[in-house]
């Protein structure tokens, strides 16, 4: 008999602590749709990016009345968190928007369908080349890059004598770079063109098809006379992601010109050979490199990382202790968790902020006690929320 009663007092003690799971999770459901509601702009379009990172079918309703916002940036905000959730249904929802009399909501639903990364809406965004607004054209030009797809040839070829000089220029950019992604051995020959401009689209081609087999030719340019060109080579090394070009880009930190583009490419590269790199540098005297060696160790990182990133976290300057965070929640690093709960007491406000963030990443069951106390601070509300939610949804 008290065997069974052991058993129902502990089934009754599991149902109590889902049930307070669940009612945690409502409540901050509530708080988000609440502050959707405020007068508070600011907040509102911190809040937008935050359901743009919630993968949740709430966070899509919450985006969608979100739309109905009378204030622009809100608009154009919410379409672009809606391009961030996942799935074909969403994309017919998103077309409409380009047809709005708004071009700043136009624009906003060209980037939020670049962001859906579905070769289906590049048809889409090739109607809006011939939009009224040249910077409605320029940025449908920009957002085929991202996709670089053949077809967007021959769109490119129909405007490239539109009758603004600006847009014929990046529409002349874009063309020559879908041309070469689609075409590797006009893009090797043409990264020897006497003309800077074609040298540096070139690189960028090469390095957006991962081709391994243009490395050589890369690291030949990055001695080239032109400044861009050589930033465009960096990149293009770090998007080929091969440990090969290690070697020539830790050279390339030398010059304190290309220190930071060279950090980001090493980043990129996620090898061990580039994180150790990187570990010496996150000292660096100048702290705008100390935070690109943050945001790369997020990218390139491992359990390696724990001490430079929690010693990142007493640095002077609050945006090293940001990016630490931000790289810390990324990589997930669980040990680093009673640190992370110190910074929540920062005296710089992004940085608390981040530590909310990062604690919801990990996505330890133990830290929505910790957030708990922020649902009914104004300041903070939303990012415990989200955090929360993120946590329960992954337990």
């Amino acid at each position: 008999m008290k065997k069974k009663i052991c058993i129902f007092i502990v089934i009754l003690l599991l149902a109590t602590t889902l049930l307070s799971a669940s009612d945690i999770e409502n409540q901050c459901w509530q708080v988000l749709k609440t502050n959707l509601y405020k007068d508070d702009i600011n907040k509102k379009l911190i809040l937008m990016g935050i359901l743009g990172n919630l993968q949740d079918k709430a966070s899509i309703f919450l985006l969608q009345q979100a739309l109905k916002d009378n204030d622009i940036r809100v608009k154009g905000e919410a379409l672009l968190a809606l391009g961030k959730h996942k799935g074909n249904s969403i994309i017919p929802f998103l077309e409409k928007y380009l047809d709005d009399r708004n071009s700043s909501v136009r624009r906003a639903a060209i980037q939020a369908l670049v962001e859906t990364k579905d070769p289906l809406v590049v048809s889409m965004i090739e109607q809006s080349l011939k939009d009224e607004d040249p910077e409605i054209r320029v940025t449908a030009a920009r957002a085929l890059l991202e996709f670089h797809l053949p077809s967007s040839i021959d769109a490119l070829k129909d405007v490239s004598k539109d009758k603004d000089p600006l847009v014929r220029c990046f529409i002349d950019s874009a063309l020559k770079e879908v041309i070469f992604i689609n075409n590797i051995n006009l893009a090797k020959k043409s990264i020897k063109d006497k003309n800077p401009g074609v040298r540096a689209i070139a690189a960028i081609a090469l390095g957006k098809s991962g081709d391994i087999s243009a490395i050589p030719l890369l690291e030949k340019s990055l001695s080239d006379e032109n400044t861009w060109v050589v930033y465009a080579v960096i990149e293009a090394l770090g998007r080929i992601g091969s440990p090969s070009s290690v070697p020539s880009l830790e050279k390339m930190l030398k010059k304190e010109a290309f220190k930071i583009d060279t950090v980001k490419a090493l980043g990129l590269i996620k090898h061990n050979s580039s994180l150790e790199i990187l570990k010496k540098y996150a000292g660096d005297k100048d702290p705008s490199v100390r935070v690109a060696v943050m945001d790369s160790i997020g990218q390139a990182g491992n359990n390696s990382v724990t001490g430079i990133l929690s010693a990142a976290l007493k640095d002077s300057n609050s945006a090293v202790r940001a990016s630490a965070l931000s790289s810390a929640g990324k990589l997930k690093l669980i040990k680093m968790h009673d640190i992370i709960v110190k910074t929540l007491e920062d005296k710089n406000y992004d940085v608390r902020t981040e530590a909310i963030r990062a604690l919801g990443e990990i996505s330890s069951p133990k830290t929505i006690a910790v957030l708990e106390k922020f649902l009914k601070d104004n300041k903070y509300d939303i990012w415990a929320s989200a955090a929360i939610i993120h946590i329960i949804s992954h337990d």
